[in-house]
């Protein structure tokens, strides 16, 4: 499994973000894929309409976790999807 940052905002577009957001228990999540991330993110109270997110993390050379190389993170919407 791999390691995840989510972070979320809540605009009509990923173009209107102006400042993204995370939780504690996001700053780190363990799952195979960005968008499993990303959906148990969608999962929690009131986030299922919010905008996502998501860099993956590594390891630094002083044990601490940071964001993979290059930065470039996905991004998720799920409006139109039922999340479960």
């Amino acid at each position: 499994m791999k390691k995840y940052r989510v972070e979320f905002a809540f605009a009509e577009n990923f173009n209107c973000v102006s400042e993204w957001q995370t939780l504690d228990e996001w700053m780190e999540i363990e799952t195979d894929t960005a968008r499993d991330a990303a959906m148990q993110a969608a999962n929690a109270d009131d986030f299922e309409k919010a905008l996502f997110r998501v860099f993956e993390l590594t390891t630094n050379e002083f044990g601490k976790l940071e964001k993979a190389e290059p930065h470039k993170p996905e991004y998720f919407q799920f409006h139109d999807f039922e999340i479960y």
